[in-house]
């Protein structure tokens, strides 16, 4: 392959990458909105008013060709990650009517969680909050499709009045 021509090939690879960081960000409409980059396969952990990521492959969340981005949490609080190996810190969700309910059993009947994402990853709630789990929503991202990082977003909406115990928990 000659010099122009690999330049060529990195320069389209360098749009297709930015034009997937630069879309469109959805509307918020839930409680909780969540905004991170994700380059592979990570697990993000949220009970109350906390939040954590357990990574697994390629590129810690934010971490993407040379940049340390934040997760922005309801367009307002910015999240820079702190990492022991493969688990972040936990952060405290500043807005406390954006903390997730810690009592009741959560299903995808009576809390809306919509993921939408600037790639081609996928991804799946694993987990809603409730008793057998400690009240912790658990959501798989995996973006370990090619053509580097993508962003995510999460948004989340329950009705505290929607919960009851007798509700089965999403597996």
């Amino acid at each position: 392959m000659n010099k122009k021509t690999a330049l060529l090939a990195l320069f389209a690879l360098a749009i297709v990458s930015i034009s997937g960081c630069m879309t469109a960000e959805p509307p918020q409409e839930g409680k909780l909105y969540i905004r991170t980059l994700i380059d592979g396969k990570d697990t993000l952990y949220i009970k109350g008013d906390s939040m954590w990521f357990v990574h697994h492959s390629y590129q810690l969340p934010g971490m993407w060709a040379g940049d340390n981005l934040p997760t922005y949490i309801n367009q307002d609080q910015l999240w820079n990650h702190v990492w022991n190996r493969n688990i972040s810190d936990v952060v405290k969700i500043a807005k406390p009517d954006a903390t997730l309910p810690v009592s009741g059993e959560w299903s995808s009947e009576n809390m809306s969680v919509k993921i939408y994402t600037s790639g081609f990853g996928n991804y799946e709630v694993k987990e809603y909050p409730g008793k057998a789990n400690d009240n912790t929503l658990v959501i798989d991202l995996n973006d370990t499709e090619p053509l580097g990082a993508h962003w995510y977003v999460i948004d989340i909406d329950w009705d505290e009045g929607a919960a009851s115990a007798e509700a089965p928990v999403a597996k």
